[in-house]
């Protein structure tokens, strides 16, 4: 696979950077280090308009987050009735202040696992078009830079595709959403927001984190009622 990338993008140009990035980032958790691609082309290609391959890299990159997101996205639509409530108890906090369209930039504007924040917001159902832009915005920025950086990249490169640590780092991603996805539909998120509007900030968050506590034991009370609920 890494062959075949390599060879998208040193033999289609810009064409192959964006097929690269929507490979990259189509796959979950997916090893492909499409910006490690990037950054040779960057430093070997004729090509000095950085914002072309800022816009080619950051739509494919964009285009396979979409992807996970939808899918996703379907995904949470079937969970149960008590779950959805909880669910959109969840969004209400994720939409004040923009605090989930900053995570969306954030994480795909760095080298952080996004997928480990995408998934879950899919099967919440965020709102596609804010998802979308803040995505996009993330990626370009990022692709912008790396493609500045072209130089000096090899040992990136070497690192990315030799690195013994990427088949253990995969496994600890997609525990880590399996996490989040049982807190977001588990937790029980009316009595942090209850907290918060009566008691502040700091108590909210103490409140919060025993609720996380308890879901990542399998002790809270919501999470045992649907793991040994009678059938």
């Amino acid at each position: 696979m890494f062959e075949s990338i390599g060879s998208l993008v040193s033999q289609y140009g810009l064409w192959g950077v964006f097929l690269a990035s929507f490979i990259g980032n189509a796959i979950p958790y997916s090893a492909v280090p499409y910006v490690a691609f990037i950054l040779a082309y960057s430093a070997t290609s004729n090509i000095t308009n950085e914002l072309a391959i800022a816009i080619a890299g950051g739509g494919g990159a964009t285009l396979g987050k979409v992807l996970i997101f939808l899918v996703s996205n379907l995904g949470g639509k079937k969970a149960s009735k008590e779950s959805k409530e909880n669910v959109e108890l969840f969004l209400s906090l994720i939409r004040k202040k923009y605090i989930g369209f900053i995570i969306i930039v954030l994480f795909a504007l760095t080298p952080l696992p996004d997928d480990v924040i995408y998934v879950p917001l899919g099967i919440a159902g965020y709102k596609f078009l804010s998802f979308l832009v803040g995505v996009f915005i993330g990626k370009f920025l990022l692709v912008l830079i790396v493609s500045i950086l072209g130089k000096g990249a090899y040992s990136v490169i070497e690192f990315s595709l030799n690195s013994n640590l990427i088949v253990p780092g995969m496994i600890l991603l997609v525990v880590v959403t399996f996490y989040l996805i049982l807190m977001i539909f588990y937790l029980d998120w009316k009595k942090v927001i209850v907290v918060f509007s009566e008691k502040g900030f700091f108590a909210a968050t103490s409140e919060f984190l025993k609720e996380m506590l308890l879901i990542l034991t399998f002790r809270h009370e919501n999470l045992r009622k649907r793991l040994f609920k009678k059938k």
